[in-house]
């Protein structure tokens, strides 16, 4: 190991209960149809699923109108967010520990990069990552691997040199593709595909990184 990639939310922030209500509270303004589960959205990109649900109940939506409604989903999502902000058990302090011990470290959100460093002080982690890469700065999110590929091209470290830190099924996948391997952590919201990670741990406390680089 050479290189630690973490996912972001539910990973490091304790945020997917708010992803998760924020978008049905955009579809529930916009008299969307919505009837998806957290397993179904968990780790897919916003504008992703807005263009799906659109899909289901027939409605076209254009590319402008996909960004105009996922920017209003972002901002119902900061109005809760940032007063509830926490990362989750052991989160920051396994970034800090490898940090300090010089990995390289690189974030790979589906989250926009506004978003995610706006978030980061708010956690302590302000200059934790040497790259952050979020949804917005790849055309294909998860389960592509092209957010991983590119978080492993910013840092200069080959793909399969690199873990991945991940909770989602779709951030599982695309890490896998780009040829990595993934420590998957517990999300009890949803029914996660544990038998494709590499390692399973119920949270990050007393993840080492000796452990990490021991996979």
């Amino acid at each position: 190991m050479k290189a630690v990639i973490f996912d972001f939310d539910g990973v490091i922030l304790d945020s997917e209960p708010q992803h998760f209500e924020s978008f049905s509270e955009l579809m529930r303004r916009h008299k969307i149809p919505f009837d998806e589960t957290p397993q179904e959205v968990t780790g897919i990109p916003a504008r992703e699923n807005i263009r799906r649900v659109h899909e289901k109940a027939g409605i076209t939506v254009s590319a402008k109108q996909i960004e105009a409604l996922n920017l209003e989903r972002d901002e119902i999502y900061l109005d809760v967010i940032l007063k509830t902000a926490r990362s989750l058990p052991g989160a920051t302090e396994l970034v800090l520990s490898l940090k300090k011990s010089g990995y390289p470290l690189a974030l790979a959100s589906s989250t926009n990069t506004w978003l995610l460093e706006l978030l980061l002080p708010k956690i302590g982690l302000e200059n934790a990552f040497d790259a952050v890469v979020g949804g917005d700065q790849v055309r294909h999110g998860k389960p592509s691997p092209d957010i991983f590929l590119k978080a492993a091209e910013k840092l200069r470290v080959p793909a399969k040199e690199c873990v991945v830190i991940e909770d989602s099924n779709a951030g599982l996948l695309g890490a896998k593709k780009a040829g990595m391997k993934v420590v998957m952590v517990e999300n009890r919201r949803i029914q996660q595909e544990k038998r494709k990670a590499d390692a399973f741990v119920t949270s990050l406390s007393g993840v080492t990184p000796f452990f990490l680089a021991s996979i």
